[in-house]
């Protein structure tokens, strides 16, 4: 053999144990892969089942929607003057102009009328 033939061959035995070289690489990049998606798996499962028990226990712990009722309760006191001869309701103009010193102050209207006092439009 010639000089020329043998480095023809070195080079190819090279190539040859490159190729070889990059193949052993791809196997174990592909076991690598494997082994990867695996445990992309397993951790899937794992987080479908770990949302299925906090899906249950949020069930469990939730409470019922319940709707706050809120009543207003507006208790309407009527006021009339000491020496007038009408009540009025505590929103009406005639009675804001009554000095609370000449003020008489009632819960119901029954009882301004007992009182002796009439009722004033705003009460009717």
């Amino acid at each position: 053999m010639n000089e020329v033939e043998e480095k023809l061959v070195r080079s190819f035995r090279m190539v040859r144990e490159d190729v070889i070289r990059l193949q052993r690489k791809i196997l174990n990049m592909e076991q690598r892969e494997a082994q990867i998606v695996r445990i992309l798996k397993r951790i899937d499962v794992n987080e479908h089942e770990l949302s299925e028990k906090i899906r249950k226990l949020n069930s469990l712990f939730k409470k019922p929607a319940t709707k706050k009722v809120i009543k207003i309760t507006k208790k309407t006191t009527f006021v009339a003057p000491k020496n007038g001869k009408s009540f009025h309701k505590t929103n009406c103009p005639f009675a804001k102009n009554i000095k609370p010193k000449n003020s008489l102050k009632f819960k119901t209207k029954n009882a301004a009328l007992n009182a002796g006092f009439k009722p004033c439009q705003c009460v009717k």
